[in-house]
């Protein structure tokens, strides 16, 4: 029985995991840079106008169906590319799980392409087809809401931010219940969504103090990369006004690969919290 919750030890996992594996995290991070600079060059080839277009409509906002309109002609091949970059994610995410919970020596810097790979991929897949139902109702629910409301005066508004509120604090709940379930159904090697259910009773709390310090640090370090990737962009005069020159594809690689680092530091904390609340389940070594 855990008495008393490492919280402070949890959250700077990913930055433990980031010294003692740094040629790991370094390759993690090179594999994610290549990937972004793959995909900036095939949206040049195919759709390096309308990209150019939707930028410059990010700068210059008048109204948001202008952004849309922009936005529509890319919006087929972002979604070709969401399985692959989905993949992707979860292959880095079992080597990140596989150097945390083990087996160790399973390939090269812990990368590995087999079934707990493709186990990640269909939970973070089913995953976001749940969240996307789940937003769906609620917007609908909101909707009705706001109808019925609508001429209720100040009670309409305070029903409506009630309704807000408790949608967004049963999604943070859900999320805190089951955000050991990727841990989890790697270590168990088979999909863990009840076992993260069981594991996190009765302390989300300490699990939220725990994710809030991992996501602080990951801002830090979001906002030191934007600083030395602007760097970049500095030296290339055209970075500004041209997405593909070779300063704002460094940069944009730069940029990916500390999103690689965050990634990390987000991901590392359920990881070693889902050994110390399931130790039996995790023990793969």
């Amino acid at each position: 029985m855990l008495n008393v919750f490492p919280a402070t030890d949890v959250a700077l996992e990913g930055f433990r995991l980031t010294r003692e594996n740094p040629r790991s995290v370094a390759v993690w991070a090179c594999i994610r840079a290549a990937y972004a600079l793959l995909v900036l060059l095939l949206i040049n080839r195919f759709a390096g106008d309308q990209l150019t277009g939707f930028l410059a409509a990010i700068k210059n906002v008048h109204n948001l169906a202008e952004l849309s309109a922009k936005a529509a002609p890319l919006t087929q091949m972002f979604l070709a590319l969401a399985p692959v970059d989905l993949a992707l994610q979860s292959v880095l995410a079992a080597a990140c799980f596989r150097t945390i919970l083990g087996p160790k020596g399973t390939g090269r810097f812990q990368l590995g392409v087999g079934l707990d790979e493709l186990r990640l991929f269909a939970l973070n897949a089913l995953a976001i087809m749940a969240t996307f139902v789940a937003l769906t109702v609620a917007l609908a629910f909101g909707d009705v809401i706001a109808t019925v409301t609508v001429s209720a005066g100040p009670v309409g508004a305070l029903l409506q931010a009630f309704y807000s509120s408790g949608v967004f604090c049963l999604g943070l709940y859900v999320a805190l219940r089951l955000s050991l379930a990727p841990a989890l159904t790697f270590a168990l090697g088979r999909f863990a969504i009840r076992e993260s259910w069981t594991a996190t009773e009765g302390r989300t709390l300490p699990l939220a103090g725990a994710y809030l310090m991992a996501g602080g640090l990951a801002v830090l370090v979001y906002v030191l990369g934007l600083v030395i990737g602007a760097s970049t962009e500095a030296i290339d005069a055209k970075a500004a006004s041209n997405w593909a020159s070779w300063g704002a594809l460094v940069s944009a690689a730069w940029m990916a690969g500390v999103g690689e680092l965050i990634a990390i530091i987000v991901t590392a904390p359920g990881a070693v919290a889902s050994r110390l609340f399931a130790p039996r389940a995790v023990d793969r070594v």
